[in-house]
C-alpha cells in the first residue's frame, strides 16, 4: 500500500468517527434539518428564476414569512395539514395542501405566473363638427395593460370592449414600455341604433382580457359628449387668409380646456394651448399655399374631447 493510499483510508476514518455521515450532527443554520419541524422551499418565476419578497402563509396556523433573494422560505409549524398560500404582486396567488410530518420538515416549492392587470382604464368621448357643419360623435374606450413578466406576454390574452351585445377588438395598441401598452378602441355606429349619442350615454362598456387560464374585466360609464361646440369660426369656408393673423371664434363652454391647431393635409403646422379665450394670435407665417384646415379643441379633466373645424385658403404671397 502505498502513502498517499494510507493517507486516503486515514482521512475517511477520520471523517467516519468525526460524524459526516448520514447521522452525523449538521453545523449549518442553513440546512433545513437545522430549522426545526415545518415546511420550507423556494419560490419560482414561472418564466424562469426566483421570486423575492413573495409571502408564504400557513393556515390555520396564520404564520408566514417571504422569500429571501434566493427564493427560499422556511416556516416553523407542528405536524398536521396546513393550506399553504404563496402571494406575489402582479403574479397568480397559489394555495396548496401540504402535510407535515410530526416533528419533520417537509419541502414544497411555488411556482408563480404572472398575470395581466390593469394600471388604469376608461371611455373618452369625442364629439367632432366638420367644415360642412355636420356633426359626428364616437365614444374611446381604453385600458393601460400591464404584466410582470414583459409587455410580449399581454399578447397572449384577447383584449376587448363590449357594449350592450356588441363585442369590439381595439382598432390601436401602443407599446408604451417594457411591461406596458394602451389598448384603444373606437365606437361611432352601431347596427339598429338611431341616435347614438343619446343611446350610449349612461350605458356600461366592459373591457375585459381574456386568456386560457384567466380573465380580467372592468366596466365603465360612457359620459356625456361636450357640448355645444365653438361656433361662428373666422376664418371659415376656403376664406383667403394670411398669416400670421387672429384666428376667432365663439365660446359657450367654460369649464373646459381649450387649443388650437392649423393643418395642411394630414400634416399639423402650427398648435397652441390657450386659456379661455375667443381667439388666439397665429403667430407663424404659414410658407406654403393651399387649403388649410384649423381647429378648436375643448378638453376637460377627464379627457373629454369636442372641436369645431373649418377651413381657409392662403394664395401665393
Amino acid at each position: 500500500m502505498t502513502l498517499r493510499s494510507q493517507f486516503y483510508i486515514a482521512t475517511i476514518a477520520i471523517l467516519v468517527v468525526a460524524g459526516c455521515g448520514p447521522d452525523a450532527p449538521r453545523d449549518n443554520p442553513l440546512d433545513p434539518y437545522n430549522l426545526g419541524p415545518g415546511v420550507y422551499g423556494t419560490v419560482y418565476r414561472g418564466t424562469g428564476g426566483v421570486i423575492t419578497g413573495a409571502v408564504i402563509t400557513a393556515r390555520p396556523a396564520n404564520i408566514a414569512t417571504t422569500s429571501d433573494q434566493l427564493g427560499a422560505y422556511s416556516i416553523r409549524l407542528n405536524g398536521g395539514t396546513y393550506y399553504l398560500e404563496a402571494v406575489y404582486n402582479g403574479y397568480r396567488t397559489v394555495v396548496d395542501t401540504v402535510t407535515v410530518p410530526q416533528g419533520g420538515r417537509v419541502q414544497h416549492d411555488f411556482v408563480l405566473r404572472g398575470e395581466v392587470r390593469f394600471d388604469s382604464a376608461g371611455v373618452r368621448t369625442v364629439t367632432v363638427r366638420d367644415p360642412g357643419g355636420t356633426q359626428s360623435y364616437r365614444i374611446v374606450p381604453w385600458c393601460l395593460a400591464y404584466h410582470p413578466d414583459g409587455a410580449g406576454f399581454l399578447d397572449g390574452y384577447a383584449f376587448t370592449c363590449r357594449l350592450d351585445s356588441f363585442v369590439f377588438y381595439p382598432e390601436t395598441t401602443v407599446p408604451v414600455d417594457n411591461q406596458r401598452k394602451l389598448y384603444l378602441w373606437s365606437i361611432s355606429q352601431l347596427p339598429g341604433v338611431a341616435n347614438f349619442p343619446q343611446w350610449v350615454v349612461g350605458r356600461t362598456v366592459e373591457i375585459r382580457a381574456s386568456s386560457p387560464s384567466h380573465s380580467l374585466l372592468v366596466p365603465r360609464t360612457v359620459p356625456g359628449f361636450l357640448e355645444p361646440l365653438p361656433h361662428n369660426l373666422y376664418p371659415a369656408n376656403g376664406q383667403n387668409f394670411y398669416t400670421p393673423d387672429t384666428l376667432r371664434w365663439e365660446n359657450v363652454l367654460t369649464s373646459v380646456n381649450l387649443s388650437a391647431e392649423v393643418c395642411l393635409g394630414l400634416a399639423c403646422v402650427w398648435r397652441r394651448e390657450i386659456p379661455f379665450n375667443n381667439r388666439v394670435y397665429c403667430d407663424t407665417a404659414l410658407g406654403q399655399s393651399g387649403l388649410y384646415t384649423w381647429r378648436v379643441i375643448m378638453r376637460d379633466t377627464y379627457g373629454n374631447e369636442g372641436s369645431a373645424e373649418a377651413t381657409f385658403y392662403q394664395p401665393l404671397p
